[in-house]
């Protein structure tokens, strides 16, 4: 080989690309939701309190509101400094007493008074059984599961607390914070289902605080009247004839059966009891007839209040009626009734609308009810609610037609007169508004949540010409839509029930690219998305909704809810069981088979809630088990659960051994038993990604390698990458410090190398780093952001150092739910972001002519490279290979670049329009090595002794000079021209150095 001369590589000044992006579609128009709930709320007198969250309804900022009816007197609660940074989203009971409102939301207890809330107490690790009130003084049951301890205290006054007595439970308690207990006389009790129903009974003092067993009673709801408890006790039998009534004085003698028979019906059922003007009430089952029946607790007789009807949503004692709906046919009717059955009137009829139970509410003068479509237990279209004034029905939406009223579940609540509810109307998201049934009267009280509508835009996959992705447009919940980067709309609504939101959506789990098609998982349905634009149902196909299929050997593999391995062609004809596993000898147990992982020829899975690792080829006779994994010597350690990563020849995994602590161990698997082996690492590790059939992972804040065997893993560096992605045939890492992100590559043999750096752009603080997307073969991306301004600066590189731009940035913007999701399809780059007019949207970045992309690594194979507007060429191209680079607007070939003999090098440019052009030059000349227009006649182009002078040649020139100093070889040289520069190409005997000079305007 002949000695070469120094070369120099050379750098020339990059201007950013000129990207164009673009917000793509604003989805979500109007302001952000305010997810209001009627579980979080509650009302005294005319005033409600409600919960609610400004941070598009995933639980992350509830807080308490107030409200007496008029946007003046909407106010946040003021929090104490103990209670500011609590996230009140949990929806537990509350406890009026003295004016105040004392509640446990998310292990805080608290008090609100007035327009406060103040810290009680931490309940810690103990659960919540109940408050009450007794001989003029407030308590509350607890209970801690660890210790088995049941705790009483008392709230004082001044909400300090004092600890009355601690109880230890004979057995841990099954149930908890479902009952309501009951006060008779001076005493208060709490039913505990302790394998056995006890009763705490206590008078509140320590002495007076006491734990019996009493198996008469039952673990429900008390009613006290007089000096007895009423509740229903379970004889067996149907449910509507299950439950009769009984009454107890707290102690065994006393609890006995008030009544055998109701109408000589000795099978009746009695399935609600209820006070009412001092009496008690129930509603009965009797003769096969649903009735709302009075007992006289003095003769134990009963007597029908109503005639016969069809339960049909709640019932509602208010201002001294009952109220209650029954279902006639197409109509429901909703009855008043003054506790006598000759005062059981209609006041209103209502479409049934195939719609579910009714709900009614009562105001002081008003009663409000409303239903919602269901079909098969799912909700939908919107919610309708009504009004009744005591003379007339009327529908809210007529009264207020522009608004949108969602889901049943956006009732907030009564308080005075009016009827509180979230709506969304054209110019805001879902919001608090109110109704006291008159059009004036229904309006938006407050906008809570002020914030830009948000879609929260996530884009899937791209087949054919169609990019989907999934997004809510406010009016149909978090579905399916699609976009040819022209017309984009709702492809498909699922409409899945999803307790977060106020429209029933949908929930995206996963896709797998399947052939030419997608197959995706949404609401554990499985669908295939295929070229032509089409969506196919694949619910006939068994999937167990943990299962992750697989494409192999043409086909997709999956775990079915039998507990084995099946596959399907996507049709039902072609889904069947692949391979069966019974309980004995080559079975699964009874957990079935869980985790399933493609690495090169064979399928790995695993049985027994992970704690049995198997492989096969898709067939039984090719299954066989590799490890049984034992549950260990402490109690911590329970079944393994797999989470696969995979080379071409190494299945690799992580066993989580304590869930508690997330302790886990890292295992590797050739596909022998003996090879299946765990790997010599700590705890505190992260996988990066894998290169070269090695898996690199963090250990110890620091980089280790691994293959497979124990040998093979050990530490290669002493830092601690974090952003890592698989370009090509290296890996791209980051290493994040304060102000800085370095970006480093990972070559086929451990080798790190420093590619650049990039600052905090405004030089004020620390800076936060996405991670990398990869867009194709080419292009990997990242987002910087800048807290101070809020920035968010995206990168785009092909990996090498010179070629990492800045792309666009968005200003006061960050990531929001589910941060950024990238999809590049058709030159556009389709994400997730977030500004602060639009909210988070789904966006577009053309990416059709990137302004430059090196070749900088040797080239081995016959190829063919499409990349950018330039290509930087600083390869070799080895023997014998034919290599063709087609560039949108030029080709530049970098000093060290050589293409050896015996190859055919060509050439292209093709324009940013991807269409040939006549400035398409082929060359198969290798000696030549001529990408550009040569100059043969220009009468002003720059002599050798400019490209000399020139500051960044003088590496060059220094090498010239030697040579000319030396004359020990000819040197020649030759002068083409690109588009925006010049270049030398200076031969010195058989070596060619290469410089550059940039045109002038």
């Amino acid at each position: 080989m002949k000695k070469k001369l120094p070369l120099l590589f050379l750098t020339i000044a990059i201007v950013f690309p000129a990207f164009s992006q673009r917000i793509f579609k604003d989805i979500a128009q109007g302001t952000d939701n305010a997810w209001i709930f009627n579980s979080g709320s509650f009302s005294s007198d005319d005033t409600l309190y409600f919960n609610a969250d400004t941070v598009n309804g995933y639980g992350y900022s509830y807080k308490y509101y107030r409200t007496k009816g008029t946007s003046g007197t909407t106010i946040d609660l003021k929090y104490d400094d103990l209670l500011r940074n609590v996230n009140m989203w949990s929806t537990t009971a509350y406890h009026k007493y003295k004016g105040a409102i004392y509640g446990n939301n998310n292990g805080q207890i608290f008090r609100i008074k007035n327009d406060s809330v103040k810290f009680v107490m931490n309940l810690s690790d103990s659960y919540r059984l109940g408050f009450f009130d007794l001989n003029n003084q407030l308590f509350f049951l607890s209970y801690n599961s660890s210790t088995q301890i049941l705790e009483l205290r008392r709230i004082n006054p001044d909400i300090t607390t004092n600890l009355i007595k601690s109880i230890y439970l004979p057995d841990p308690l099954s149930q908890y914070g479902q009952n309501t207990g009951f006060t008779l006389g001076n005493k208060f009790y709490y039913p505990l289902n302790i394998n056995g129903l006890y009763l705490m009974s206590t008078d509140g003092t320590p002495e007076g605080t006491t734990l019996f067993q009493n198996n008469r009673f039952v673990d429900l709801s008390y009613l006290s009247l007089g000096s007895y408890a009423y509740f229903q006790k379970s004889e067996g039998g149907p449910f509507w004839y299950r439950y009769k009534l009984w009454k107890s004085k707290g102690d065994s003698l006393s609890t006995q059966k008030v009544i055998n028979s109701i109408d000589g019906d000795e099978t009746y059922g009695v399935y609600s009891i209820f006070k009412f003007r001092n009496n008690l009430y129930m509603l009965a089952y009797v003769n096969n007839q649903s009735r709302i029946s009075r007992l006289d607790t003095n003769s134990s007789t009963v007597t029908h209040v109503s005639n016969a009807f069809n339960m049909y949503g709640n019932m509602l004692t208010a201002k001294n009626k009952i109220y209650y709906a029954s279902r006639e046919n197409d109509i429901v009717n909703i009855y008043e009734n003054d506790g006598d059955i000759s005062s059981e009137r209609i006041i209103a009829s209502i479409p049934a609308i195939d719609a579910g139970p009714t709900f009614i509410m009562a105001g002081e003068t008003k009663v409000y009810f409303g239903q919602q479509k269901n079909n098969g237990g799912v909700p939908e279209g919107d919610a309708v609610y009504w009004v009744y004034d005591g003379f007339t029905v009327k529908k809210i939406t007529d009264l207020k037609p522009d608004i949108i009223l969602g889901s049943i579940s956006n009732v907030v609540n009564v308080a005075g007169d009016i009827f509180y509810f979230s709506a969304s109307d054209s110019q805001h998201g879902y919001e608090l508004w109110k109704t006291d049934g008159t059009a004036i009267g229904t309006y938006l009280l407050r906008d809570i949540n002020t914030k830009s509508a948000s879609s929260f835009a996530r884009p899937l996959f791209s087949v054919g010409n169609y990019a989907y992705f999934m997004a809510d447009d406010i009016s149909h919940g978090y579905e399916i839509w699609r976009t040819d980067g022209v017309n984009t709309f709702l492809y498909a609504d699922l409409n899945y029930v999803n307790g977060n939101t106020h429209v029933p959506s949908s929930t995206y789990r996963s896709h797998q690219k399947f052939g030419n098609s997608y197959v995706a998982d949404i609401n554990y349905t499985h669908y295939q998305f295929t070229p032509d634009g089409n969506m196919k149902d694949l619910s006939f196909a068994p999937f167990y909704y943990f299962s992750i299929p697989h494409e192999y050997k043409n086909l997709l593999y999956f775990m079915g809810t039998d507990g084995n391995l099946w596959n399907t062609d996507c049709t039902i004809a072609g889904t069947k069981k692949a391979v069966h596993l019974d309980s004995t000898g080559n079975g699964t147990g009874n957990w079935g088979a869980n985790d399933l992982i493609k690495v090169d020829t064979l399928l790995y899975f695993t049985s027994n809630s992970g704690s049995v690792l198997w492989k096969t080829n898709g067939k039984k006779n090719g299954t066989t088990k590799l490890f049984t994994f034992l549950s260990g010597n402490t109690t911590n350690v329970q079944h393994s659960y797999l989470y696969p990563f995979a080379t071409e020849k190494i299945f690799y995994f992580l066993r989580l051994i304590e869930p508690y602590t997330s302790k886990y161990e890292l295992w590797a698997s050739n596909g022998t038993a003996s090879g299946t082996l765990k790997l010599p690492t700590d705890n505190f590790f992260s996988v990066l990604g894998t290169l070269n059939n090695k898996i690199y992972f963090t250990n110890n804040n620091s980089l280790w390698q691994s293959d497979g065997t124990i040998a093979g893993t050990f530490q290669i560096d002493e830092r601690s990458f974090s952003g890592c992605i698989k370009l090509r045939d290296k890996l791209y890492l980051s290493l994040i410090n304060d102000f800085t992100v370095e970006y480093y590559e990972l070559d086929k043999n451990n080798t790190i190398h420093y590619l650049n750096s990039i600052t905090s752009p405004s030089n004020s603080g620390p800076i936060g780093f996405s991670g990398f997307s990869k867009l194709d073969e080419r292009f990997i991306l990242n987002s910087i952001t800048d807290f101070n301004p809020q920035e968010e600066h995206f990168y785009i590189t092909d990996g090498n150092a010179e070629n990492i731009k800045k792309a666009f940035l968005l200003k006061k913007a960050f990531p929001n739910i589910g941060g950024y999701n990238f999809l590049f399809h058709n030159k556009k780059i389709y994400f997730s972001a977030v500004d602060t007019l639009k909210g988070q949207e789904l966006w577009v970045l053309d990416f059709d002519c990137p302004d430059g992309y090196t070749v900088r690594d040797n080239i081995t194979k016959d190829s063919t490279i499409v990349y950018g507007k330039n290509i930087w060429g600083q390869s070799i191209i080895s023997n014998n290979k034919t290599i063709t680079y087609d560039a949108k607007n030029g080709i530049i070939l970098q000093p060290g670049f050589e293409v050896q003999k015996g190859t055919v090098f060509k050439t292209k440019m093709i324009g940013c329009t991807n269409t040939y052009t006549t400035n398409a030059i082929e060359d198969s000349s290798p000696s030549k090595n001529e990408p550009l227009v040569k100059i043969n006649n220009s009468k002003r182009y720059p002599q050798l002794i400019d490209f000399l002078n020139y500051y960044p040649n003088k590496s060059l020139k220094d090498t010239y000079e030697q040579a000319e100093r030396n004359k020990l070889v000819p040197i020649t040289s030759q002068i083409v021209t690109g588009n925006d520069v010049y270049r030398l190409d200076l031969k010195i005997g058989s070596s060619i150095l290469s410089g550059f000079l940039p045109k002038k305007n």
